[in-house]
């Protein structure tokens, strides 16, 4: 509320900060997470909004679990720790967030734990198509079509821009780059 409330009055440092703060003291909805990523995304820091909207995913999945949907696990050390006040300590933390981007295109990736039965949310949404979009312009093109493919199932802009989007990508896969 707090982060809303300085975006509001056009304080976005102070709105970074206060998302940052409630990351780091477990934001269980992911609310500040998703706030933190449009944020990161709007100032053109790619990688961190990337681990902000797959932290998003996460917890929505964690949260769903705990209502006996769905369970998983994350193990993302560096968003936990968003507590920064410098610019010197965003850089470090972008600098992690760019040698772990290969390692989390795995099966650990959270578009691989959920489910298809879960619905998916604007927030959700949001964050599935800019990983769909980060993914491939970072050519993990299975990643990146396995988000598309998710946003088929929603309605809306997104789901017309996955529809680009998967076309793009089975155009880079079939030419091979």
């Amino acid at each position: 509320a707090v982060g809303n409330c300085y975006q509001g009055l056009g304080r976005r440092g102070e709105a970074v900060r206060t998302y940052e703060r409630a990351v780091s003291n477990y934001d269980r909805e992911g609310v500040a997470t998703s706030r933190l990523a449009e944020l990161y995304r709007e100032d053109g820091m790619d990688d961190l909004a990337a681990r902000c909207y797959r932290r998003h995913l996460e917890l929505k999945i964690r949260q769903l679990g705990g209502m006996g949907i769905v369970a998983t696990q994350t193990n993302d050390v560096a968003l936990t720790a968003l507590t920064l006040t410098s610019n010197d300590k965003r850089d470090k933390l972008l600098d992690t967030a760019q040698t772990n981007t290969t390692a989390s295109a795995s099966n650990s990736d959270p578009i691989h734990q959920y489910p298809e039965s879960l619905p998916i949310e604007a927030p959700e949404a949001e964050a599935m198509l800019f990983l769909a979009t980060y993914h491939r312009n970072r050519s993990h093109y299975d990643l990146a079509y396995a988000y598309a493919s998710r946003l088929l199932e929603y309605p809306g802009r997104e789901k017309e821009e996955a529809k680009v989007l998967l076309r793009e990508i089975r155009s880079c896969m079939g030419a091979g780059e």
